[in-house]
């Protein structure tokens, strides 16, 4: 886990951290801590990237509803 939160830390505006990051909390199954990700990501993430982010997490979290919303 520690990579993928430094991986964020070093390139906070990037999607890609961030979506390895939820990955790996949800094949986990910790799934709060995967949505605190998302929340965190919110603030973080490029414009531009933010709903296919939010879109792809969503789809992990199989809450297909809110992911096609994104």
């Amino acid at each position: 886990e520690q990579p993928f939160r430094r991986a964020v830390e070093l390139s906070p505006a990037d999607p890609d951290g961030w979506l390895v990051l939820v990955e790996y909390l949800v094949a986990t199954r910790r799934t709060p801590d995967a949505e605190a990700v998302i929340e965190q990501a919110k603030g973080k993430v490029r414009p531009d990237a933010l709903p296919l982010l939010l879109a792809r997490s969503s789809a992990l979290l199989g809450r297909f509803d809110e992911a096609r919303e994104s």
